[in-house]
């Protein structure tokens, strides 16, 4: 699956089956959504203020949404948390996979 420019893995399709979560809503994240730069990837969080007015109430389901981005492939997960940018946050900036070794 493809959405944009943008590889959707095989676990994030099934936690957006999971999740009732479509390609659109995906698109709709990552087109619209507060993007963060933390461990290694990119996360696209949509909060009520990145929605367009007057479509607040279409897509209220939609508050707290992350997608996590990673190579240029939806990768991961991708789920709905309110205040999940706070957690995100306050994550590391950078990966540290084999530091140490």
């Amino acid at each position: 699956m493809q959405i944009n420019k943008y590889r959707v893995s095989r676990h994030a399709e099934l936690r957006m089956a999971q999740r009732n979560l479509s390609a659109h809503d995906v698109d709709l994240a990552l087109r619209l959504g507060h993007q963060e730069y933390r461990t290694g990837a990119q996360f696209f969080f949509l909060g009520r203020r990145d929605f367009p007015r007057g479509a607040e109430k279409e897509l209220a389901r939609l508050t707290g949404m992350v997608v996590v981005v990673e190579a240029d492939a939806v990768i991961a997960t991708v789920y709905r948390h309110r205040y999940a940018l706070a957690r995100i946050r306050r994550k590391s900036k950078r990966c540290w996979k084999g530091v140490g070794r």
